[in-house]
């Protein structure tokens, strides 16, 4: 059975060792890259055909084609680990800094990948509607769901009726 005085001695050390390791020196962090995911049409295509879906239900909307415009492909933001060196002169003033930064990788069945930290959809910069049947309401309709949707400006959306 452990004293008091020890286990007092083994908290304290669990704390030292713990400050000791917030101190060593190092930047772990994050650095962003943009990265074009190859399913970027799969996506614009599934779009596509689901806004087409939800403009052919509004009233008076027989047939609806529609094509969007991505403004990127798929964001990766990636886990990396970095070190910063400080460079000091004779009379101990600090010279400079040099940055160091490596991805992290893991292994997983023989594959070795950067972790990914998080993933951002692309975003859609423009849309245009071509429908038949659409009243000129029904037109401001499909603009306002579109700029709700997509969180675009209405300068970017184009409905067209025939």
């Amino acid at each position: 059975m452990l004293t008091k005085s020890k286990s007092f001695l083994y908290i304290a050390l669990a704390l030292a060792a713990g400050i000791a390791l917030l101190l060593l020196p190092g930047t772990g962090g994050t650095e962003s890259t943009t990265v074009s995911a190859p399913s970027s049409a799969e996506y614009t295509a599934a779009l596509e055909k689901k806004v087409a879906s939800l403009i052919s239900e509004l009233d008076g909307v027989k047939d609806c084609s529609v094509a969007i415009t991505l403004a990127a492909g798929y964001e990766y933001l990636y886990a990396s680990d970095g070190r910063v060196s400080h460079t000091y002169g004779e009379s101990g003033a600090l010279l400079g800094d040099e940055e160091t930064r490596e991805y992290i990788f893991a292994t997983t069945d023989g594959n070795t990948q950067p972790v990914v930290i998080s993933e951002r959809m692309p975003t859609v910069e423009g849309v245009a509607v071509v429908c038949k049947g659409a009243s000129a309401a029904t037109e401001q309709k499909i603009i306002s769901l579109l700029s709700a949707l997509f969180n675009i400006k209405s300068n970017k959306i184009s409905v067209i009726t025939q």
